[in-house]
């Protein structure tokens, strides 16, 4: 529809913005809202899903209006986005997000980079590796690329370290005790 409606796409769009607005503003008078969490998936593996100046044109600018919406309520934004997204990450953190997870590392997502790219303007949620090493690393390389994250994303704060994306069967029991035990003992602030 890009191609052929594009004025589809800008219509379906404000359609959704308008509806997420409005359940927002019903679900921020509920008790226990801490934050707003946006789901999108713009990335595959190995880069964008659309090219980035249609991205730009067609979803940066709802998106913004999403973004300031939900924040003028009161509450930080949290983006959810797998994939690598570099090639869109300056738009999106250019919305005003709070926070962005999962920060992918399987997909070239560098927490290292991120941090230093937007430093202050970003919670970073995420980076320990969940197709590799807490499937099939041993229970020190989960502590040791646990330990990773803490010490990159850590300094001047906003971090969270999670898996870089869900948990799933795959992932042996004593392997996820691990990433949370390392986090226990070395993730305090």
């Amino acid at each position: 529809a890009i191609f052929t409606d594009p004025q589809l796409v800008h219509e379906i769009n404000t359609a959704y913005i308008d509806w997420t607005l409005a359940v927002a503003k019903k679900a921020a008078m509920l008790e226990g809202i801490d934050a707003f969490f946006i789901s999108d998936d713009w990335g595959s593996s190995t880069g964008p899903l659309i090219a980035p100046d249609q991205f730009d044109e067609f979803f940066i600018p709802p998106f913004r209006r999403m973004v300031q919406g939900l924040k003028s309520l009161g509450f930080p934004v949290i983006m959810h986005n797998d994939g690598n997204i570099w090639d869109m990450l300056d738009g999106l953190v250019g919305t005003g997000i709070s926070g962005y997870n999962p920060v992918e590392r399987a997909a070239g997502m560098d927490l290292n980079k991120v941090k230093e790219r937007y430093p202050g303007k970003l919670c970073c949620i995420g980076n320990v590796d969940n197709k590799i090493t807490l499937v099939s690393g041993s229970v020190e390389e989960v502590i040791a690329e646990t330990k990773e994250c803490l010490e990159i994303g850590m300094p001047g704060g906003g971090y969270i370290l999670s898996s870089d994306h869900s948990f799933h069967d795959d992932i042996p029991l004593e392997n996820i005790s691990a990433m949370i035990e390392t986090v226990k003992k070395y993730g305090k602030y």
